[in-house]
């Protein structure tokens, strides 16, 4: 077995392992564990977190001044265990791509580019305890953990067989499927914008807000991405129904576009002579409408059942699964452009 063997069974460790990473940093920030533990990379100056009377004596006398909330220090640690071994699996990859640089079609600053990106998501990590949670620390770790899946799905597209070649070139299918994955990241950049300003249950009802159709808001206060010394809590109420409405604006205008490029792709289908091409655009079209819908009915469900865990953390899951599908549709179009 070749170097080439073995770096795609990485990618694709890696790639599963990605995802687990971006639902367990869901879980620990709706866990409200972000803080679990005070200190990075250790907890409470440990390398485990602190469990046995001996190791949170030791955490005590270290932080006098904090409670040591076990369930929260190991939820947190948990996340770093799994990011840190992403991050091994990653070098790996980086290490096997340019030693197999000549025998692969993957572009080799592609892993070299994740390298980068792991590392800035190590310092996130670090910066995100070190600052107590700024959301828009927050919110940039959150876009590395995606842009990190997203990069690890587009080296595997790579490195396996081109998806479709033998489909004819849509130039108005590739607009619509360009912009809507434009549309879906800045969606998925309210969402994280939602979740650490801890505004997702400021209007327990839907479609309204707070029983009105078009509450007062405050817009121009709702976004301040650059303030680095804010903690998340600290936002008027108008301010945080401003993020929760625009997220339901995006949401919608999200659908709309997502459905509508699932009805092109399905239309381009009945068009396609090649049975192969006729498959995968009707597989295409029909896993971007099954996670649409999924995750529409998960956003909705959020609000009215009080934000449970599981299907938040969902929430965020089948967001990264939307994503790569529509990296997937972008890469076939843009290779049967070639």
């Amino acid at each position: 077995m070749n170097d080439a063997f073995w770096l795609n069974r990485l990618l694709q460790i890696s790639l599963i392992l990605s995802l687990v990473v971006i639902l367990l940093g869901a879980y620990t920030r709706l866990k409200d564990a972000g803080l679990g533990c005070p200190d990075w990379p250790g907890c409470y100056g440990q390398l485990i977190a602190p469990n046995s009377e001996a190791a949170l004596s030791k955490a005590n006398s270290a932080f006098p001044h904090l409670t040591v909330e076990v369930h929260k220090a190991q939820t947190e640690m948990l996340h770093r265990y799994f990011a840190g071994t992403l991050g091994l699996l990653i070098l790996a990859v980086g290490f096997l791509s340019f030693r197999a640089r000549k025998m692969i079609p993957l572009p080799i600053i592609l892993p070299f580019i994740l390298i980068g990106l792991v590392t800035c998501q190590a310092l996130l990590g670090m910066y995100t305890v070190t600052m107590r949670l700024n959301p828009s620390i927050v919110l940039l770790h959150l876009l590395g953990g995606f842009s990190t899946l997203s990069l690890l799905w587009i080296c595997w597209l790579y490195m396996r067989k081109k998806p479709a070649p033998f489909l004819f070139f849509n130039s108005g299918l590739s607009i619509l499927s360009l912009v809507s994955l434009f549309i879906l990241i800045l969606q998925i950049i309210l969402g994280g914008w939602v979740s650490t300003n801890y505004s997702a249950l400021i209007c327990p009802d839907f479609p309204s807000c707070q029983g009105s159709w078009m509450p007062e808001t405050s817009l121009a206060s709702a976004f301040p991405f650059w303030d680095l010394h804010r903690v998340p809590d600290n936002l008027s109420l108008d301010a945080r129904m401003a993020i929760q409405m625009f997220h339901r604006l995006g949401a919608l205008i999200t659908f709309i576009l997502l459905t509508s490029l699932s009805f092109c792709i399905y239309k381009q289908s009945a068009t396609t002579y090649d049975p192969r091409a006729k498959r995968w655009l009707k597989r295409l079209a029909l896993v971007l409408f099954i996670l649409l819908i999924t995750q529409v009915s998960l956003g909705i469900t959020n609000v009215l059942a009080l934000l449970p865990i599981s299907i938040a953390v969902l929430h965020n899951g089948v967001a990264a699964l939307l994503l790569i599908t529509l990296i997937t549709i972008n890469f076939t179009l843009y290779h049967a452009r070639r």
